[in-house]
Order: structure tokens, then sequence, then C-alpha cells
């Protein structure tokens, strides 16, 4: 998968792939466990990359069955976010 990095193009490693990933899962299973009232609410993730050279170039979102996004991806993906040069 090729990310933005200012104004060039980069091949993202699989361990940086598989890094962001692994957080993801992280971050669902310590939700789920100090949350457990509703640990139904962590069960996927998304990674959204814009620019890895900005601060807020890498966003994370997360949620229970319900409101997952029907995109094909599983439970745990990075993509690329769409728009603004990262077409």
């Amino acid at each position: 998968m090729k990310v933005k990095y200012d104004e060039e193009e980069l091949e993202l490693t699989p361990r940086f792939y598989d890094a962001l990933v692994e957080a993801m899962c992280a971050e669902c299973e310590m939700m789920a466990k100090a949350k457990s009232h509703n640990a139904d609410c962590w069960t996927w993730g998304r990674c959204e990359i814009s620019d890895l050279a900005a601060s807020n170039g890498i966003a994370f979102y997360f949620g229970g069955e319900e409101d997952q996004p029907d995109d094909g991806l599983g439970d745990f993906a990075v993509k690329k976010k769409k728009g603004k040069g990262n077409d």
C-alpha cells in the first residue's frame, strides 16, 4: 500500500502495517477489559492514513458490531484516507 509523506508516496512496510493492526487489537482488548459493561463496543478498528508527515496523519476509529463499516476489510484494517491528494 502506498501512503503519502509530504508530497511523496512511499510503500507502507508490512511491519508498520502489522504494528498498526496490533495497536488497534490491543486497544480493543484493553478497553473491553476496562469497560466490561460495554465490551461489545470494542469489536473492530480502522486506521486511516492521510499523511505520515502530519501530526494528525494517522487516525484510529473503533466501534461495535452494529456500526462496523461494510467495507469487506474484516475486524481490523489499515487503509489510505481518500481525498486531499490521497486518491
